[in-house]
């Protein structure tokens, strides 16, 4: 078998199953916006819709990217920020969202080797109805019990997220906010691992132990999530 990157195959499926064992005595979790569900492309195809634009997924340069593309090109819109959490929140842009790239094989993966994980989102309660048909049609193997979303409330609420990593004592979370990274690690003891979004490709964390990156340059022509799986258990195969 031939190799690539400096491993063979088999190399590569011990190193997984090492790592697996890790994981299964870890806990994980994920957050669900543009880590499973690629919610800021039926976003943008939204404003497109209204504003008769051509944004792309590709012009959120930043985690309120959309805020600041509003406040830019549109000064006709007298509230960008309500605007923009106003097509955050629709429930019709939520469900029509596909997953993002490898998000259903790594969730499906995990499911097989018998590697539990929570998801803890910002979304408002409001969205909680939307969020667990998404799943029920798109990764119907994920339990209803591991969805965390606010339990009240109609504003997007990052603490609350925060809140529950650290009161689910998690190990491991896959994020894709940088500043929300940052905040994580700081009030608990969560390693996070940042899924590739044009929104945090430029950010470099102090303190790489605690907040992992995946490089550029690392399994590119491989789906988000599974870049992000491979690079993780790069990391630990010595564990």
């Amino acid at each position: 078998m031939s190799s690539e990157h400096g491993f063979s195959y088999g190399k590569l499926v011990q190193r997984l199953e090492n790592f697996n064992g890790i994981l299964r005595n870890s806990v994980v979790s994920f957050d669900i916006d543009q880590v499973e569900v690629d919610s800021a492309s039926t976003a943008i195809q939204e404003i497109n819709r209204r504003l008769g634009t051509e944004y792309s997924v590709a012009d959120l340069t930043a985690y309120w990217g959309l805020v600041e593309i509003l406040k830019r090109d549109h000064k006709e819109i007298a509230e960008p920020t309500n605007f923009a959490i106003g097509i955050w929140n629709d429930p019709e842009v939520i469900g029509k969202a596909l997953p993002v790239s490898g998000s259903i094989i790594l969730s499906r993966y995990l499911f097989d080797e018998g590697i539990s994980a929570y998801r803890i989102t910002s979304r408002p309660a409001s969205l909680r109805d939307t969020t667990l048909i998404w799943y029920k049609k798109s990764m119907p193997w994920v339990s209803s019990d591991s969805i965390h979303i606010q339990p009240d409330g109609s504003e997007i609420k990052p603490d609350f997220k925060v809140a529950e990593i650290g009161k689910l004592e998690v190990d491991f979370h896959f994020e894709d906010s940088w500043e929300h990274a940052e905040e994580i690690v700081a009030k608990t003891n969560a390693i996070v691992i940042l899924i590739p979004q044009p929104w945090n490709r430029s950010y470099v964390p102090e303190v790489r132990s605690k907040i992992i990156t995946i490089p550029d340059s690392k399994y590119q022509t491989l789906p988000k999530l599974i870049r992000a799986y491979i690079h993780l258990s790069d990391l630990f195969k010595n564990s």
